[in-house]
């Protein structure tokens, strides 16, 4: 057990504190959960802002605007890692590199290519659960007919900030699990020049007909996002 705090009382007299470390202390553990939510927040805002200009920005206005908020929200380096998988070890450093700038255009194409345009949609963080790994932030996306479609965010600690390392599609399906599914098949047709070239190509090229029906796209579409009315 730690030992208590001791300050002195105004008039001298010692008054005795209890210490929160390194026991468990509640507000230091809500203010971890209510931290590790910040980055989703922030990325729900600036989806919100993009969609309600949607029209006047245009897909390379979306992606421009979106670029540098999925490469701070995201950690874009773990999530290729591991949705390559153990073939990440025969990478060289230069493949390494391309796959994840590549990997995080093409995330960055997808969410401009899908959040168009506004009709109410809802962004909604609903709750900090933390983890052995870090803390899953919850949320719900509400389409405009009120339905809510549930996305959870694994955030992980990196450096002195929180960033998010894998998406969970109604508490279940994985993005990353989902993307090493689709890597391993272009590996084994493909190998890795394959692997390096084709997030690439799809990033630059993303449109809604193009997308690969990956969790991204499909989550989004899910949440009716970036569907015309007349589609």
């Amino acid at each position: 057990m730690s030992p208590p705090i001791v300050q002195k009382h105004q008039r001298g007299k010692p008054r005795v504190l209890p210490r929160c470390w390194p026991s468990p202390c509640p507000i230091r553990s809500m203010l971890r959960r209510r931290v590790a939510a910040i980055p989703c927040r922030g990325l729900y805002d600036a989806l919100l802002s993009t969609m309600k200009n949607g029209r006047t920005l245009g897909q390379s206005g979306r992606f421009t605007q979106l670029e540098p908020v999925i490469r701070r929200t995201f950690d874009i380096p773990a999530m290729a890692r591991l949705s390559v998988g153990s073939s990440w070890a025969s990478l060289t450093e230069a493949q390494r590199q391309q796959v994840m700038e590549s990997f995080g255009r093409y995330i960055s194409a997808i969410y401009a290519d899908r959040f168009d345009s506004y009709a109410g949609q809802k962004l909604q963080v609903t709750g900090e659960q933390p983890n052995a790994t870090g803390v899953m932030v919850r949320s719900q996306i509400v389409k405009a007919n009120g339905e809510p479609v549930k996305v959870d965010y694994m955030m992980r600690r990196n450096g002195e900030g929180w960033l998010i390392s894998d998406i969970y599609l109604d508490g279940a399906i994985s993005e990353v699990a989902t993307r090493r599914s689709e890597f391993a098949a272009i590996l084994r047709t493909d190998g890795v020049d394959g692997l390096v070239a084709r997030p690439q190509s799809q990033g630059r090229h993303s449109h809604r007909n193009h997308c690969p029906i990956v969790l991204t796209a499909a989550l989004l579409r899910a949440a009716g996002f970036g569907v015309s009315p007349s589609g």
